[in-house]
């Protein structure tokens, strides 16, 4: 689910497409007409700039919050095992200990 911000963001991207694709098409007719480009062409690289930090922008944004979504989710999980572990340690607590268990082996002999 997109944030306003992002919303904002992909709004900005959008009008930058459009835009550049008016200004690629101002671009064409000069270089046909043979006018001077350059004005046009220092647009389009602005407006390919405004596009390329709104998409940043997008991406910093999604990463920070699957940064949190996984800090939550590893907080969950700790605890989901911290519950698991203590039910076992308590059903565990019921039975005796085990005895020891002698060797088979024989024993090491000093002279």
């Amino acid at each position: 689910m997109a944030t306003d911000r992002e919303r904002r963001l992909l709004v900005t991207i959008a009008t930058a497409l459009d835009a550049r694709a008016d200004a690629q098409q101002r671009l064409n007719d000069a270089l046909i007409a043979g006018e001077d480009s350059a004005p046009i062409r220092a647009e389009i690289e602005a407006i390919d700039l405004r596009a390329v930090e709104a998409d940043r922008a997008i991406r910093d944004i999604r990463a920070a919050a699957e940064t949190a979504r996984s800090r939550k989710l590893g907080e969950l999980a700790a605890g989901i095992v911290a519950a698991v572990s203590a039910r076992i340690d308590g059903r565990l607590g019921g039975f005796p200990p085990r005895p020891k268990r002698e060797s088979h082996l024989p024993r090491e002999t000093t002279l």
